[in-house]
């Protein structure tokens, strides 16, 4: 059996973030909304890239970040680093998708004991 890989950040509570629209790609759920980009993009396959995220409309408590291959059932070979680079604002370094078709970047929040699963399609050549 493959064990799961991915970062998981714990944080301080704080304020909420407004959010921004730079981040091209964003995800809405239960008032929630989590805007991300990839560094480079698009993300490349088989090299380590990053993903800049923003989170608008809570704090979570507690944030993990992984992708994941629908079709395969699998995800990264790799756990990603995880950071808060500014308030609501957050990086994830160390990602590397190692097939190119579709995957899912999955982003699981613990917003004040309340689970939330945020998810993001995208294609890898």
């Amino acid at each position: 059996m493959r064990r799961r890989l991915a970062a998981v950040l714990v944080l301080a509570t704080g304020p909420a973030l407004a959010c921004d629209a730079d981040f091209g790609r964003a995800i809405a759920a239960e008032g929630v909304t989590l805007a991300w980009r990839a560094r480079p993009e698009p993300p490349p396959l088989a090299e380590p890239f990053a993903i800049e995220f923003a989170i608008c409309g809570g704090r979570p408590d507690r944030i993990t970040v992984d992708a994941v291959m629908p079709a395969h059932n699998h995800g990264m070979n790799y756990a990603p680093r995880l950071q808060e680079t500014a308030a609501g604002r957050y990086r994830a370094e160390g990602l590397v998708l190692h097939m190119p078709g579709q995957w899912r970047m999955v982003f699981d929040l613990m917003l004040g004991g309340r689970a939330l699963r945020l998810s993001s399609d995208f294609e890898v050549e």
